[in-house]
């Protein structure tokens, strides 16, 4: 797989290159004016960093994997895809465009990656645009190629993670550019999809958003629930502070009363839950910079900015995940154009006069050589488009293709070569990488292995030159349309 990591893992909300079209579905209102609370309050509180989480990139990329692997297991089922399988020949190669329908940020290459190479090991995928950065509609994001069955089989996997990250990015981006200016951070929720908290965390990322917790494990946060079940406000933060041991505590309030006890407790981070914007400022006045205070609720891309001009530090923001709409992404298949049909007797009057029969020596007896029928040799500078044309045929019987060198071996894939012989593992070596009968030339002890084509060496020349017999055995034509890609290896 090639992947050009992303090297923005956590762009800021002040970087103007993550500035992106607005997506059609995302609509920032005009905000309300909200007499903000007066600025240049004193603060003496130590330095609290704005991601209470941290996303491990190990951690997420085994988080990555297990998603993946569970999403293809639903998908597949223990038959596979079946219509791939009954419509895609195996050795049908070719590529596909990873392409946004519409304007947002992307985020996605570690599930795509993921995706294509759990399916097949084979394909490849080369991205454009990186994660974190904006998308036109029509732009192509990566280019992923390989065998076609495979490719079609990772499709839908690869295309629901990456819409569902990238809308998530696409929305979070929407709320940041939504409070440009105001100095306040964006932060997600633990609302995100069973399964998938660090991949939607990763996302939160790209689009310029912050982390609150990662989960229960890394900060304290007092809820009513906690202060119910503890039996008081007091009690339930006395007992957390006491306990913390050392991690961060914040306290929910729903009230200015609650705030002032908070406050009076030496709380420095407070979450302030389903207050209005007036109340944030009543909240901001009386904080007076004792703390730092969190707004969250029913906070939505057409209010954040209301919110954001009150004087909060940061605003909690649990749609960013929960209810963020999916980024349109699609996959466009490119397959590699057939050659068209030809017969064999046509296709060698093509073919240029042929030089004096090459007659193979007196090969090793490692060698198991048969006798070969008479037939015209063909110039080794066309042996490509020879066997191209045999196999695009069709055609019955036994040919002879003269090999001199790697360039001439270049279209068959593996060799029926006896294994102990040091001329055929070389020309084995040569023939191993990207080829234009991949999947069709096989060894013959390979369990799927087909019997359409062997490849056999029956002789050497003084010049290193070899012979290789091409046996087309009676059967279907063959889907050799391979041809058509040399261009591109």
């Amino acid at each position: 797989m090639r992947w050009r990591k992303n090297e923005q893992q956590n762009p800021s909300q002040d970087n103007p290159s993550l500035s992106s079209p607005q997506s059609s579905h995302v609509d920032v209102a005009a905000p309300a004016v909200v007499e903000a609370a007066p600025a240049g309050i004193p603060s003496n509180l130590p330095d609290m960093p704005v991601n209470t989480g941290v996303v491990d990139q190990l951690e997420l990329e085994r988080a990555v994997r297990r998603a993946v692997a569970r999403a293809l297991a639903e998908d597949l089922g223990d038959r596979g895809d079946v219509t791939s399988l009954a419509t895609v020949a195996p050795t049908r190669r070719g590529f596909a465009e990873v392409v946004a329908r519409r304007d947002g940020v992307f985020c996605g290459t570690q599930v795509i990656l993921a995706s294509f190479s759990q399916v097949d090991a084979r394909v490849t995928v080369d991205f454009e645009v990186q994660d974190g950065q904006p998308v036109r509609g029509g732009q192509v994001i990566a280019t992923v190629a390989g065998p076609l069955r495979s490719i079609l089989t990772a499709e839908r996997t690869a295309l629901n993670f990456a819409g569902h990250l990238s809308g998530i990015a696409t929305t979070v981006n929407a709320a940041v550019e939504a409070v440009r200016g105001t100095g306040v951070a964006i932060r997600d929720t633990r609302k995100t999809t069973p399964g998938l908290r660090l991949l939607e965390k990763d996302a939160v990322l790209a689009g310029g958003g912050h982390n609150h917790r990662l989960g229960l494990y890394d900060a304290l946060l007092i809820k009513d629930n906690h202060v119910a079940a503890a039996g008081s406000l007091e009690a339930a933060i006395e007992s957390g502070l006491r306990r913390s041991k050392g991690r961060r505590v914040q306290v929910e309030v729903t009230s200015l009363e609650e705030l002032e006890t908070a406050l009076s407790l030496g709380v420095t981070d407070i979450l302030l839950d389903n207050f209005t914007p007036e109340g944030c400022v009543d909240a901001v006045r009386a904080t007076a910079g004792r703390a730092r205070l969190e707004a969250s609720g029913t906070i939505s891309i057409a209010n954040v900015r209301e919110y954001a001009r009150t004087g909060v530090d940061r605003i909690a923001m649990g749609s960013i995940t929960h209810s963020a709409p999916w980024l349109d992404i699609a996959l466009d298949v490119r397959p590699a154009p057939v050659e068209p049909v030809q017969s064999l007797s046509s296709l060698a009057a093509t073919l240029p006069a042929a030089p004096a029969p090459l007659v193979p020596a007196e090969p090793p007896a490692a060698f198991d050589v048969q006798e070969p029928a008479e037939a015209d040799p063909v110039a080794s500078s066309d042996t490509d488009a020879f066997v191209d044309g045999v196999s695009n045929a069709g055609a019955f019987g036994d040919v002879f293709v003269p090999v001199h060198d790697e360039d001439d071996v270049a279209g068959l894939d593996d060799a029926d070569l006896d294994a102990d012989n040091t001329d055929a593992d070389n020309v084995v070596d040569a023939l191993l990488g990207d080829s234009d009968l991949a999947g069709i030339v096989s060894d013959d002890t390979s369990d799927d292995a087909p019997d359409d084509l062997d490849v056999e060496v029956v002789g050497e020349q003084d010049d290193d030159s070899v012979v290789a017999l091409i046996d087309v055995s009676e059967g279907e034509p063959l889907f050799a349309d391979q041809g058509s890609d040399r261009d591109d290896r």
